[in-house]
């Protein structure tokens, strides 16, 4: 049995992250910092700490659904729709009527108000979801503030699933890629299914570089489904394609690759393909996570996937493969406190500055790794 030397980078990364996670959420932290750590643009102070005896126990189970009952849409005497798939092109005009392929919105943001209008008009029927087909390349037009695309609020919108056009495929481009701050999409207290033919890029975001999955109110969550999507091309701190601040997120086909978790060369950064959050969830049992973590900022720790204390990873198929980190964890990062459990998939051919690692943690400090089936390379602990 080989015997690896005790990393405790984990350990500072997760003592540091406690302190400045549990007071906000993701669009309460300033997007960007400059090099000496001041925020770089003026931003609302953070809010009061939460009450640590109002957080939620570990997780056993998907946190899929939001932890506050939906409100009860108001009434409003609109008939139930008669369609339930919105279409967006890059030649589509937001005064069209946006539900035939022939007469596509120009935007995601009017296919969302005429979801959330037709859903809070009381006769959406109870777990319908609403579909928006993307067809071309969507893109940011400039600045924006936090997020291309926000999906939040208690009761405004159905289950949403993104498609791509199955012919012309879609995009999603929230062109950040070089300079500026923003990410594609954030999802609070709503479920969202990125599904096939779909491409989530040029996002780049101090916390979640494409999305970022958690709730504005506290014990709130969010739920994000990737199937079949691809998230490439995106730069985030903390998690360079995915952030689950709060919620869960669960992965059964598609691809998370090509992402950054180096963002400023200030501050620890984890997580090149996803980021889990104090008491989140991921469940994996498909899909690819794989290239992600290199940069001119290369990732630091969990260059696929980063667990932070208290979140719990389940992987029962898929791969992570070819990631990498400087320091510790080149597919995956088990923070202390951390739990990950595999019963199936890949885990092979991540790096880290100093050779092969595939799985880092540090049992001296309360990490769990347990593996039942599928295959690990190099185990580091």
């Amino acid at each position: 049995m080989k015997t690896f030397k005790v990393n405790i980078f984990s350990f500072i990364y997760a003592a540091t992250c406690a302190a400045i996670f549990v007071i906000a959420g993701c669009d309460k932290i300033p997007l960007s910092y400059d090099r000496t750590g001041q925020d770089s643009q003026t931003e609302k102070k953070p809010q009061t700490p939460k009450n640590p005896a109002n957080s939620p126990q570990t997780p056993q189970q998907p946190a899929g659904s939001p932890q506050q009952p939906p409100q009860s849409p108001p009434a409003s005497g609109l008939p139930a729709p008669t369609a339930y798939t919105w279409y967006v092109s890059q030649g589509g005009s937001d005064a069209a009527g946006g539900q035939s392929p022939s007469e596509p919105l120009a935007t995601v943001q009017a296919a969302l108000s005429a979801i959330k209008t037709s859903h809070r008009g009381g006769s959406w029927p109870a777990g319908k979801s609403a579909t928006i087909v993307i067809s071309g390349e969507i893109k940011a037009p400039g600045q924006f503030k936090d997020s291309m695309i926000d999906i939040s609020g208690v009761g405004n919108y159905p289950p949403i699933v993104f498609e791509g056009d199955p012919v012309a495929g879609g995009t999603l481009n929230a062109n950040m890629r070089q300079s500026g701050d923003g990410r594609v999409m954030s999802v609070t207290n709503n479920k969202v299914t990125l599904g096939g033919n779909l491409l989530l890029t040029g996002g780049r975001a101090l916390w979640g570089g494409a999305v970022c999955v958690g709730a504005k109110l506290p014990n709130t969550a969010g739920e994000l489904v990737i199937a079949g999507a691809e998230i490439s091309g995106n730069t985030g701190q903390v998690g360079g394609g995915v952030l689950v601040y709060e919620g869960s997120v669960s992965m059964t086909s598609g691809a998370i690759r090509n992402n950054s978790g180096g963002y400023t060369k200030s501050g620890a950064s984890s997580g090149g393909g996803i980021h889990l959050n104090f008491f989140t969830f991921l469940l994996m049992s498909g899909g690819t996570i794989a290239d992600n973590g290199n940069g001119s900022l290369s990732t630091e720790s969990g260059g696929g996937l980063s667990i932070d204390g208290n979140a719990y990873a389940l992987m029962t198929g898929g791969e992570i493969i070819n990631n990498f980190a400087k320091d510790s964890g080149g597919g995956v990062n088990i923070s202390p406190m951390g739990n990950f459990k595999m019963t199936g998939g890949l885990i092979n051919g991540n790096k880290v500055t100093s050779g092969n690692n595939d799985v880092a943690m540090n049992r001296q400090y309360g990490s769990v790794f347990t593996q039942t089936g599928g295959t690990v390379g190099v185990i580091s602990q």
